[in-house]
């Protein structure tokens, strides 16, 4: 049950913007919840406005539906042609040395992470400390979860940490905005 949290906040962040229905469709039977709400915002600023209620026109609106249904839709196709040399080359480094394939996938997610952090930490001090503070709370969970009372704490990182950066985005964005 908690590892879906993300998925529920992702859909009550979106609903202000884009009305119930869409978000819901889009997280629960089609997409992905982190997929979703970023094509969704990049729609909306490439259309010049933010993602928020206050400033969505419905020509952004429009370009979000569009850009969540093909842009989201894109990556089936794309796995498709892409998994098979993926998985080859995978299976050339595993009989090598089977270490190599964890250091691709962590160079791999380190590069998306950073790309993210870094195009929202360029919106100001309060995002930029609630990514700090978020990988440190993750580094922490991940630390704790070495110890075999705490090993549960490893599914449930990724969520617990998400809250963490909610609650920590609330309690300093009145301090520093």
């Amino acid at each position: 049950m908690v590892p879906s949290i993300p998925i529920v906040l992702s859909v009550i962040v979106m609903v202000p913007v884009l009305g119930v229905a869409l978000p819901w469709l889009r997280t629960s039977v089609i997409g992905s919840a982190n997929n979703e709400l970023i094509s969704a915002t990049m729609a909306a600023e490439a259309m010049g406005v933010e993602f928020t209620s206050t400033t969505m026109t419905i020509e952004a609106w429009i370009n979000a539906a569009w850009s969540m249904t093909l842009g989201c839709s894109v990556a089936l196709p794309i796995v498709l042609v892409v998994l098979k040399p993926v998985c080859k080359t995978y299976d050339v480094f595993r009989k090598k040395d089977s270490r190599w394939i964890g250091i691709f996938s962590l160079c791999a997610l380190v590069t998306v992470i950073a790309a993210f952090a870094i195009n929202s930490g360029k919106k100001g001090i309060v995002p930029s400390l609630v990514i700090i503070g978020c990988f440190l709370f993750s580094y922490v969970c991940n630390l704790a979860a070495k110890n075999p009372a705490l090993k549960w704490l490893k599914d449930y990182a990724f969520p617990l940490t998400i809250l963490f950066g909610l609650v920590l985005s609330m309690i300093i964005t009145p301090l520093l905005a």
